[in-house]
């Protein structure tokens, strides 16, 4: 009995797929991580961007009302550009900045809630699944 333990304590076959079956949830918890919040990441730079771009587009307008317009337009028009944005779960709003009035802002609000990534809300910190994003542009040249 004795050799049969020497024998066991010295045999390194098998300690590899022991290793690998220490390291593996770790490692693929990890590859989770990072492909779920690069989602993430990605989503809020496609509202951020459509933001951007329908603030850029809402110049040609001369009232706030025609800047509205065509914001909303601009959105629903390029909304499929962007990949992992749904059309149904985009809402806009626009309008001139109370204090500034040379200042033109568009918000777009986008229903994030349901991504795969909020599934784990309780295990991972995770921002609103509201995203709200943001662009201002200034008016001039009149």
């Amino acid at each position: 009995m004795g050799q049969r333990l020497d024998r066991f304590g010295q045999d390194a076959a098998g300690s590899i797929v022991v290793e690998f079956a220490f390291i593996a949830p770790v490692l693929l918890l990890m590859l989770f991580g990072i492909v779920a919040f690069s989602t993430l990441f990605a989503t809020m730079h496609a509202v951020q961007q459509l933001a951007s771009e329908a603030a850029r587009a809402s110049v040609a307008g001369i009232s706030d009302a025609e800047r509205a317009k065509i914001v909303d337009d601009f959105v629903k028009a390029n909304v499929r550009s962007y990949v992992l944005l749904d059309p149904a779960k985009i809402a806009t709003s626009s309008a001139t900045l109370p204090a500034q009035a040379d200042n033109y802002e568009v918000t777009i609000r986008y229903d994030n809630s349901q991504s795969f990534i909020y599934m784990f809300k309780g295990l991972l910190p995770l921002p609103p699944a509201d995203l709200q994003r943001k662009s201002i542009i200034v008016r001039g040249g009149y």
